[in-house]
């Protein structure tokens, strides 16, 4: 930006300047000031306001964990654990987007109070004054990620992020030092799920000739764990050399992981009138039945999945 004392030169130049040059005076182009950003005003409260499907679904969140919060507060719905279990988890899914939405309102809240004060209350206290604003920019930030925030846990969650999971993990190519690889990845999953509070436990393994393992199984259970371990399914490389490697070269080795969620128990009611049970005896010579023979094949014949074991 240009001084006031230097505008003042090029409208009235100096007698050296004009000698040198005819006299022109300057056309001074104004500067337009830095644009802020684009800010909505609701009330007093002057923020990046959220949008309105999204105050809407929020508004429509809270009711929905009061419903909740009521049944579970009911007998009948306390008596039974299925539906209890049912009703608690819907409840804890939406308590943390409540609860950041209820933060939400309330930093608004203070904001515009704070605002209300500045403009009003305040007067002729400069200390008062610099308070005031100091609080306000604090409480913009805090809105704003509070904002941030709540767009994140509107997101559509995936069904099955708050499963627990089975992992598996097979060794591929490069031999002895794939399974070596693999039972590195394996303990890297184990520490990491000890760091994240969740517990990791061996299903079956089975182990390679030159340490490490061919073939792991861990069970992994706690909050959200397959939302943060889908993603690691897949094959997994390593450029290193190996412990068995006598020449000091480079080897490339592989491990792939499955990541698998754990699948909820159905409960179903099977008539035992819909099931045909059916017994055979095994054939002699000839192909004739041997009635001596005890009943070796059974078949159960289900008339309405058509379904058939034997």
């Amino acid at each position: 930006m240009l001084s006031q004392t230097f505008q003042q030169h090029l409208m009235q130049p100096c007698r050296p300047c004009r000698a040198m040059v005819p006299f022109k005076p300057a056309r001074l182009v104004p500067v337009a000031p830095s644009l802020p950003v684009r800010k909505v005003v609701r009330g007093s409260v002057t923020c990046n306001a959220l949008e309105s499907y999204m105050v809407e679904k929020l508004r429509a969140a809270e009711a929905t964990f009061k419903e909740l919060q009521m049944k579970m507060a009911d007998p009948e719905v306390a008596a039974n654990s299925i539906e209890f279990q049912k009703v608690a988890k819907a409840a804890a899914d939406l308590e943390e987007t409540v609860t950041t939405y209820r933060a939400y309102q309330d930093t608004g809240k203070q904001l515009s109070d704070a605002q209300a004060y500045l403009k009003n209350e305040v007067g002729d206290d400069p200390e008062m004054a610099e308070f005031a604003r100091a609080e306000i920019a604090e409480l913009e930030v805090a809105l704003t990620q509070l904002q941030d925030k709540l767009r994140l846990q509107l997101v559509p969650k995936d069904p099955l992020d708050d499963r627990n999971i089975m992992l598996e993990i097979r060794a591929g190519a490069g031999g002895d030092e794939a399974s070596i690889w693999a039972g590195d990845m394996m303990r890297m999953y184990q520490r990491y799920a000890n760091r994240q509070g969740w517990k990791a436990s061996l299903v079956s393994c089975t182990q390679g000739e030159s340490g490490g393992y061919k073939e792991v199984i861990l069970e992994i259970s706690g909050s959200s764990v397959y939302s943060k371990l889908k993603w690691e399914a897949g094959v997994h490389r390593v450029q290193r050399v190996p412990a068995t490697e006598a020449a000091g070269r480079v080897h490339t080795s592989t491990a792939t992981v499955a990541v698998m969620p754990e699948v909820e128990d159905v409960d179903v009611q099977i008539n035992p009138n819909e099931i045909e049970v059916k017994f055979a005896r095994a054939s002699g010579a000839g192909g004739q039945v041997r009635w001596d023979q005890p009943t070796t094949p059974v078949t159960l014949h289900h008339s309405h999945y058509l379904f058939m074991y034997g």
